[in-house]
């Protein structure tokens, strides 16, 4: 089973919302289907089902009230704090060689929620655009996701996008792990 990565801008409570609403969505569980998934084939038009798109569930709603998200695969705070490393110089938080920390937040179940910390954020923030290739390939020979540099230019660029949006709007950047 592969991980799967939430990256948003939120508000604290936000943030629980939305760990709360993935709680809701499982518990609901495949039982709760809005529809027959059976073939309509061979029946006459007249009585097909029109198509409709599926009811919003809690899940949806919480995640419509993030600013900002982005989801990936196989992205952990691992690699983040590679990348925080690469932003700090090497040191992080101020100590040759440390590895820096996400900040967690406490949630119930198995996925995992962490904080960028102000710190972080502000650094990707400072990000020019012309900055982000060189900054990606230094993260992926740091310990980043994966060998892919275009990848992780992308998700260095979204990164740099959501902790400018923080930082205006007073907010901060969330990590999700959910597998």
């Amino acid at each position: 089973m592969s991980v799967i990565t939430e990256l948003f801008v939120a508000t604290e409570p936000a943030a629980r919302r939305y760990h709360s609403a993935w709680d809701e969505e499982a518990a609901l569980g495949d039982a709760d289907a809005w529809y027959d998934e059976a073939p309509a084939e061979g029946l006459p038009a007249d009585e097909v089902a029109p198509e409709e798109p599926p009811p919003t569930g809690p899940l949806d709603d919480a995640r419509d009230a993030l600013v900002d998200h982005d989801q990936r695969q196989g992205l952990f705070d691992t690699h983040l704090s590679a990348l925080w490393r690469v932003l700090d110089g090497g040191g992080g938080v101020g100590r040759p060689g440390a590895a820096p920390s996400l900040e967690v937040v406490p949630v119930t179940g198995t996925r995992l929620m962490f904080r960028l910390p102000v710190a972080f954020t502000d650094l990707l923030a400072s990000l020019r655009p012309s900055d982000v290739g060189g900054v990606a390939r230094e993260w992926l020979a740091e310990g980043g996701p994966a060998t892919d540099v275009d990848m992780a230019v992308e998700v260095v660029g979204v990164l740099s996008r959501m902790a400018v949006r923080a930082q205006r709007d007073g907010l901060r950047v969330f990590l999700y792990l959910v597998g």
